[in-house]
């Protein structure tokens, strides 16, 4: 009986019973309502295909006539289904946008590990520098001051305009998230060693890499690791960002594409001769020498043939 009473066992046994009390209010928070009287809503066929894209069911989305009012949050046997849902096949892989949720994290975390190794890499070196430099500290600190408070969000568009590739510009995001608590707090780590005990090495003529990694390094260590550990934290939220402004960006496309179709469509019932000057301006797109019909180029022979 005495590990009962041990403080693990008690901080256990109170963080259990703080998550059913949270997942109670959960459950009387979630409970439906008396049924209301409601008219039929007719989605239109934007509506419809934005559901299908959001992987919800277009006939749910309907309110019948007589449907209780439900909130937006789901309930506890709502969030079960899919959560059994997703662990049942956690690897299947049916397009770049429909995931497992195995593959998903998979790659979530090589994106993360990856731009984190890099940030360490540059960081820890370069805070070393500006921590034992008071010389570089003051050169490079306007710099730090202005590029630090720059969201991450805001260096994704720059970096898919620069780099034209989704994966790299992820893990550079991650990289700029993961950069500055590590490189700042390794600084003030270095910079914060007792001064006493670099007295002591200079009086026995350490080297400066030996001094180093058996003075600075030790003194300096809890500082760093709380660095990595705050970037670790942001490098996670920073690719959560990266993908929901990847799907708000795709949606974006989506609904300009939507728009672009129809008054394309009405263009040219408008007006026959504009869609063949568009044609005609389209690279795969020639006019025939007779007639002045269209044709296409064809590009495995590089001539031309009129339309039937």
């Amino acid at each position: 009986m005495g590990f009962m009473r041990s403080l693990g066992f008690r901080s256990g046994m109170l963080s259990v019973l703080i998550l059913l009390v949270v997942l109670a209010i959960w459950h009387v928070a979630t409970l439906a309502p008396a049924p209301v009287t409601a008219p039929v809503q007719q989605l239109t066929a934007e509506q419809l295909e934005y559901a299908k894209l959001m992987g919800k069911d277009p006939a749910t989305l309907a309110a019948p006539a007589a449907a209780p009012a439900r909130s937006g949050f789901p309930t506890l046997g709502q969030m079960g289904e899919v959560v059994v849902k997703n662990l049942a096949s956690p690897f299947y892989d049916n397009g770049p946008n429909d995931k497992g949720v195995g593959l998903q994290l998979a790659h979530s975390l090589a994106r993360v590990g990856l731009g984190y190794l890099l940030a360490a890499l540059v960081a820890i070196p370069l805070g070393f520098v500006i921590g034992m430099s008071p010389l570089v500290y003051r050169a490079l600190d306007p710099f730090i001051q202005v590029l630090k408070p720059i969201s991450p969000l805001a260096w994704m568009p720059l970096a898919l305009y620069t780099i034209k590739d989704s994966s790299i510009s992820g893990i550079f995001v991650i990289f700029i998230c993961s950069v500055w608590p590590m490189l700042i707090n390794t600084a003030f780590g270095v910079a914060s060693v007792r001064r006493e005990w670099l007295n002591v090495a200079k009086t026995l003529e350490v080297s400066p890499i030996r001094k180093a990694f058996e003075v600075i390094l030790p003194a300096a260590a809890p500082t760093i690791l709380t660095g990595m550990r705050i970037s670790m934290g942001i490098a996670l939220a920073g690719d959560r960002g990266r993908r929901d402004a990847g799907r708000r960006h795709r949606h974006r496309l989506l609904r300009v594409e939507r728009v672009e179709q129809p008054l394309a469509a009405q263009r040219d019932l408008r007006d026959p001769g504009d869609r063949h000057r568009r044609d005609a301006a389209r690279p795969d797109v020639c006019p025939a020498a007779e007639g002045g019909d269209l044709c296409r180029l064809n590009k495995s022979a590089r001539s031309c043939r009129s339309r039937g």
